[in-house]
């Protein structure tokens, strides 16, 4: 009697174990599909304010901006070839006023500097009065200058020197060369010698 009274109680408290799992098992799955109407919050990516020292203003000038202005005054100084480019119907343009400003930023007060108008025989007077007209308000503070017809002589490069160093360049060039002083014939376009004529 005792024996089917303790199994009784066993059954008992393991049904109620099993209903209480069962129960909490509802709640939960009821608990999570409530959570999974409501909207979500939505993840704001976090602004970082950037540091004011990091971007300088734009009127400000920097070294590198300095170097730059200076290699371009010394190019513009060393070239002084004024073309066709620089001017609009025969009158200098932005693009060579600005070469000119270049010039004379580069130049020494005591110094005499010359401009060279390439252009054209029949446009080569009015080009030259146009020049003449803008630099002489750019020599009022920067100093003298010449304006003369043609290209700058010290921009260009005679031939000579190129064929001067050609032999020292051109391994095939060398080659023909040296085939034709052995065999008395005379160098061909592949580089290779032909065979002297007869007498």
């Amino acid at each position: 009697m005792e024996r089917n009274h303790m199994k009784t109680k066993f059954a008992a408290a393991a049904l109620w174990a099993v209903s209480s799992s069962f129960g909490l098992a509802v709640v939960g799955c009821a608990h999570h599909d409530h959570m999974d109407d409501e909207p979500q919050a939505e993840m704001k990516p976090r602004h970082v304010e950037p540091k004011e020292e990091d971007f300088p203003a734009e009127d400000q000038v920097r070294a590198v901006d300095r170097f730059a202005s200076r290699q371009s005054a010394a190019g513009a100084r060393s070239d002084a070839n004024l073309f066709a480019a620089h001017f609009d119907c025969n009158q200098l343009n932005a693009l060579g006023q600005t070469k000119i400003n270049l010039m004379f930023q580069s130049q020494n007060a005591q110094d005499c500097m010359v401009i060279y108008v390439d252009v054209p025989r029949d446009q080569i007077d009015a080009c030259r009065t146009s020049v003449e007209q803008y630099a002489r308000q750019m020599a009022m503070s920067s100093g003298k200058f010449q304006v003369k017809a043609g290209a700058n002589p010290d921009s260009l490069t005679p031939a000579r020197v190129g064929l001067a160093g050609l032999p020292r360049t051109d391994s095939q060039y060398k080659s023909a060369l040296s085939g034709n002083m052995d065999t008395g014939g005379m160098a061909t376009s592949s580089g290779t010698a032909a065979p002297a004529a007869s007498k």
